[in-house]
């Protein structure tokens, strides 16, 4: 079954009031009020996933509904930045979000999310780390993925000067880093007593002859 549009009634508020996560990724969703319909009759409701839709232009007459949403997915939906920006302001206890594959570029302004927790902005076309640098206005962001985005190699003092203190988890394999000393200047990045991993895979280090490596840090402290 695929799912377009909203049916008549409050069939969903009957039958799955209590539901906590909802799953509407490889539908055929392209309104913003038919989502909006949708999760106003779950209260319950914390996890969704849109992925692999085809979502318009940010515009409901129900903003509300989503206020209670922590983990959020819209991967593959041709989703903006700016869009980003703002649907961030009607998502104020949001912890967790997912926009891989949109094709984003440009992360400026940071989004006003001061619950963030995880983004994960995988399989962009992220190439400038001075980018990545604005989400350090994030209060609470702890993980941030970047992987498969073309992130080029970065320098230690650039570095030191835009760590992100409270940054946990940091994963920036499949990029285009191709020096050891990026590998050191990702590390200054997480400056934090309480680092967990950071992650390095698949980057066309050149070695000797030249050649693809697999770096690891992982449990850093």
């Amino acid at each position: 079954m695929v799912v377009s549009k909203v049916g008549p009634g409050n069939d969903i508020a009957h039958h799955c009031s209590r539901l906590e996560t909802l799953e509407l990724a490889n539908n055929l969703i392209s309104s913003w009020d038919v989502v909006a319909a949708i999760v106003a009759q779950v209260p319950s409701l914390r996890r969704l996933d849109l992925s692999d839709n085809r979502l318009c232009s940010w515009t409901t007459a129900s903003p509300e509904a989503f206020q209670h949403l922590t983990a959020l997915s819209l991967n593959n939906v041709d989703m903006s930045w700016s869009l980003m920006t703002k649907l961030a302001d009607q998502l104020p206890a949001l912890e967790e979000l997912h926009l891989c594959k949109n094709n984003i570029s440009e992360l400026a302004p940071a989004p006003n999310m001061p619950n963030l927790k995880l983004l994960n902005l995988e399989a962009n076309a992220i190439g400038q780390w001075e980018q990545l640098f604005h989400l350090r206005s994030l209060p609470a962001l702890t993980t941030l993925l970047v992987n498969n985005n073309p992130l080029p190699d970065l320098g230690l003092r650039v570095a030191q000067d835009n760590a992100f203190p409270k940054l946990e988890a940091f994963s920036c394999s499949r990029t285009n880093i191709q020096q050891w000393t990026t590998v050191d200047a990702v590390s200054l990045l997480l400056p934090g007593v309480h680092v967990t991993a950071l992650t390095i895979l698949r980057v066309p280090i050149c070695c000797g002859g030249g050649g693809a490596v697999v770096v690891v840090v992982a449990g850093a402290v």
